[in-house]
């Protein structure tokens, strides 16, 4: 717990130089890829050495969140090899384990408090959190502007990227199990592992229906099978 780094590294290109993202125990840093030395590093505080959860990046705004530490944007810049890092805005909110989700200039992130936030990345305005908890973890996938989330309780939810208000589209409890690893999407399927099992769920629309698609509610039991 004390000498350990949980964060997984991210592989970018910034400024079209290619370089891993890392973030430490108590570092961030872009580490070449071709050379393996370190480009830029900026300290990034928290309690215990625990940071988490994946930094991500949007242009040349890095993102991260620590454990006992704060919300942070930093903005990289680099003037021919030379490479500057600052911190262009902080929030109190912590994150945890959750890695964020960006979607256009908005971060989207599950806290330490288990709620809920939205940031706007350019200026570090946070445009809501919620009022209501959703379990200790979450792991979450996106594309356009649809967030699919798993807590560590077993429930799905559907989630749209909104930065106006935090808008819950649907969700349904899939598991009974603990649900702490990543879940993945292929195609129509989405893949959960179980505490003791792995199981492939597939997303589809009924054929036979002659109601509207947008009355049909996307997790049930006809629309979200086994």
């Amino acid at each position: 717990m004390y000498n350990s780094a949980f964060s997984s590294p991210y592989l970018t290109s910034i400024f079209n130089q290619e370089q891993i993202l890392v973030q430490t125990r108590n570092v961030l840093a872009g580490v070449s890829l071709k050379t393996g030395n370190e480009l830029w590093s900026h300290n990034v505080p928290a309690f215990r050495g625990m940071n988490i959860l994946t930094p991500t990046i949007h242009q040349n705004l890095v993102f991260t969140s620590s454990y006992g530490g704060a919300t942070f944007g930093f903005e990289l810049n680099k003037t021919e090899n030379s490479w500057n890092i600052k911190e262009k805005w902080k929030d109190p909110a912590q994150g945890y384990m959750s890695s964020p989700i960006i979607i256009s200039d908005h971060v989207y992130l599950h806290l330490r408090n288990r709620r809920m936030a939205c940031f706007n990345i350019k200026t570090g305005k946070r445009e809501w959190i919620t009022s209501k908890r959703f379990g200790e973890y979450m792991s979450m996938i996106a594309q356009d502007n649809l967030i699919i989330a798993l807590n560590d309780r077993g429930v799905l939810l559907l989630i749209k990227a909104n930065p106006e208000e935090f808008e819950l589209l649907d969700s349904r409890k899939i598991s009974d199990d603990s649900t702490w690893a990543h879940l993945a999407v292929t195609n129509n399927r989405i893949w959960v592992r179980e505490l003791r099992s792995l199981t492939v769920f597939k997303w589809g629309f009924p054929v036979d229906t002659d109601l509207p698609i947008s009355t049909i509610p996307f997790f049930s039991p006809e629309t979200l099978t086994r």
